[in-house]
């Protein structure tokens, strides 16, 4: 696959910034706060689903192979939590309005 240069490096290094935010979501996971800790599950899901899309951006440029599909199933992964985000934000907004 033809992908530029210049977007194989920020793919990279968007990765690695990615990495490193799971630290702070690893220590929200263990959290006394129920709700802190559900929220933590989804910015971990989320992560997780953008260093697929990623890791798939990268593995198919070094490779040449078809790892394309790794990047839709990140981005399938990341769909579904932007909307289990927007269904929760939907649902706030309702109830505080009621």
């Amino acid at each position: 696959m033809d992908i530029l240069r210049w977007v194989i490096w920020a793919a990279l290094a968007w990765t690695v910034w990615r990495a490193v935010r799971i630290g702070p979501v690893i220590r929200r996971l263990r959290a006394s706060d129920p709700e802190t800790r559900r929220k933590a599950r989804l910015e971990l899901l989320d992560v997780g689903g953008s260093l697929v899309v990623l890791g798939g951006l990268v593995l198919s440029d070094v490779f040449a192979t078809a790892w394309i599909w790794v990047t839709f199933l990140g981005a399938a992964v990341m769909a579904v939590i932007f909307a289990v985000w927007g269904i929760r934000g939907l649902r706030a907004r309702s109830r505080s309005r009621a």
